[in-house]
C-alpha cells in the first residue's frame, strides 16, 4: 500500500515547477530586454516628392533601453536635397536634424522586436538658391519637425543588434514653401547598436 501524500507539499512542487520554468523563460529573453545604452551608426535613402532623387544620407545614433519594451533615441545625420521646379533646379537645402525620439518595442523579451516611433527634431538648415534663383545667395535657418514611424530590431547577441526602420517626417522649411514644394520626406535607415 502506498502512503498517502499531504496535497499542500504537491502543490507547492507544481507552482516551484511552474515558477522555475517561468523565469527560465524570462531570464533566457532577458539579454534581449535589458535596460541599456547603444551607440550605433545608419545609412538612410531619403524620399522627397519635390526633390531630384534620393538623398542618401548617414549619421550616429544613440538608443537607451529604458524597460523591456520602451526606449529612447537620439540621432544626428546629414542630408542634402535639390528641389527642381518646372524641370529646372532651383534649391539645394543642406540639412543637419538632431532627432529625439520615443520607441515602443512589441516582443521585447525575443531576439526580433518589432516597434514604433515618433518624436521631433531640432535642426539647422543651409537654403542655396540654384538655377534662376541663383541670386537668392545662400540663407541659414534653424526649426523644429516632427516624425513617426516603424521598425525591427533584431538582437544578433547580448550586446549587439542590426535595425531597419522607415520614419515620415513632417518638415516646414520657408525656402521650399515659397516656390510652392513641400519639405516632406520617407525615410528608410538601416544600422547597427553595440549595447553597453
Amino acid at each position: 500500500m502506498l502512503p498517502k501524500c499531504h496535497p499542500a507539499p504537491l502543490t507547492v512542487l507544481a507552482l516551484s515547477a511552474f515558477a522555475a520554468a517561468f523565469t527560465s523563460r524570462v531570464a533566457t529573453g532577458q539579454s534581449f530586454s535589458d535596460p541599456g545604452l547603444g551607440l550605433g551608426l545608419h545609412a538612410t535613402l531619403g524620399f522627397v516628392k519635390d526633390a531630384a532623387g534620393a538623398a542618401k544620407l548617414g549619421g550616429a545614433q544613440l538608443r537607451l533601453r529604458l524597460t523591456g519594451g520602451l526606449g529612447a533615441e537620439v540621432s544626428i545625420d546629414y542630408r542634402q536635397d535639390v528641389f527642381v521646379l518646372a524641370g529646372e533646379e532651383r534649391l539645394r537645402i543642406t540639412r543637419l536634424p538632431i532627432q529625439g525620439s520615443a520607441l515602443v518595442y512589441l516582443f521585447s523579451d525575443h531576439r526580433v522586436q518589432p516597434y514604433v516611433l515618433g518624436g521631433a527634431a531640432f535642426y539647422y538648415v543651409r537654403s542655396t538658391g540654384l538655377g534662376s534663383d541663383r541670386a537668392n545667395g545662400t540663407t541659414a535657418t534653424s526649426g523644429l519637425s516632427f516624425h513617426a514611424g516603424l521598425g525591427v530590431e533584431v538582437r544578433t547577441g547580448q550586446r549587439s543588434s542590426l535595425y531597419l526602420d522607415l520614419r515620415r517626417d513632417f518638415v516646414s522649411l520657408d525656402s521650399v514653401s515659397n516656390l510652392g514644394l513641400s519639405a516632406d520626406s520617407w525615410n528608410a535607415s538601416g544600422g547597427f547598436n553595440v549595447y553597453f
